[in-house]
């Protein structure tokens, strides 16, 4: 059970770039290593493992490369993994429990994938040579003035709007856009999904209901120059909203992976899981 309203909490959470500047108090930091501690690898539907560190950097804050999108940041999260297959989808959807958790507790985060400079905070961590570090969270206490530049980087990412249904929900294939009406029971784990936050707010997934089930897949986005696939970590926040949902509505039915799932041949989607109605 979760401790907060999920709907709430979704609708209200927001990326926070400009922050108060003090860092976190030893009761926040302990909260915040609690829900570290508490990510559950091996019952999550992607189990492949992450670190997460949380840093206090202190007035150093202010020399670190975040391109001066971040002010006021002490404290952030960071993440490191092997690289390995579908450790991305993994990140985003047990990393989105903490994100939640700390909206839920008057802490402001904002993801941070592309805009810092890796080989600065990469001095504060203990990166392996095999491990990607994909993810800098800036986590502390939301400044009431929002800066210019984070103004300018929710208008231009269009940070309030979702696609509609009709655009990612589809019944027996991609042609056929299924009204969200004709599957009540699951209107509010699919509401909770759409509102799920991505990378300049593309929303590249789209969702096929066939057979019973509701198969998930992420777009692939061929303007990635990184090697890092941000739209999989996109993918598993989504579906971290979906799966809390499915557990605050205490519905029935579980995740599985079908071999024989097909993309009708296009090579711009890809397929991620389905989750089985009982």
């Amino acid at each position: 059970m979760l401790d907060y309203d999920l709907e709430k909490i979704i609708k209200s959470r927001k990326s926070i770039r400009s922050y108060i500047e003090k860092p976190l108090s030893k009761k926040d930091k302990d909260l915040i290593n609690s829900w570290i501690d508490e990510i559950d690898f091996d019952n999550s539907i992607f189990n492949k493992k992450f670190n997460v560190k949380l840093l206090e950097v202190g007035i150093d804050a202010k020399n670190l490369g975040t391109y001066g999108v971040i002010k006021g940041a002490q404290n952030f999260l960071c993440i490191t993994a092997k690289k390995e297959e579908g450790v991305m989808e993994s990140i985003g959807f047990n990393f989105e429990k903490i994100i939640l958790n700390s909206t839920a507790n008057d802490l402001g985060t904002v993801w941070l994938a592309g805009t810092f400079k890796r080989e600065q905070f990469k001095n504060l961590l203990d990166v392996k040579e095999d491990e990607i570090f994909p993810i800098v969270c800036p986590i502390g206490y939301a400044s009431e003035k929002r800066n210019l530049k984070n103004n300018f980087f929710r208008k231009i990412a269009k940070s309030d709007k979702r696609k509609d249904f009709n655009e990612i929900l589809f019944k027996e294939d991609f042609n056929t856009p299924l009204d969200i009406n004709k599957i009540e029971e699951y209107k509010f784990p699919l509401e909770m999904f759409r509102l799920a936050p991505s990378s300049a707010n593309r929303q590249l997934w789209k969702i096929i209901y066939k057979d019973n089930c509701f198969h998930f897949y992420r777009i692939i986005n061929s303007k990635n120059n990184d090697g890092l696939e941000i739209e999989r970590l996109d993918i598993g926040i989504a579906l971290c909203h979906f799966d809390l949902a499915i557990k605050e509505k205490n519905l029935s039915g579980e995740f599985v992976k079908i071999d024989f799932i097909k993309t009708n041949n296009d090579k711009n989607l890809k397929y991620i899981i389905s989750y089985k109605i009982k």
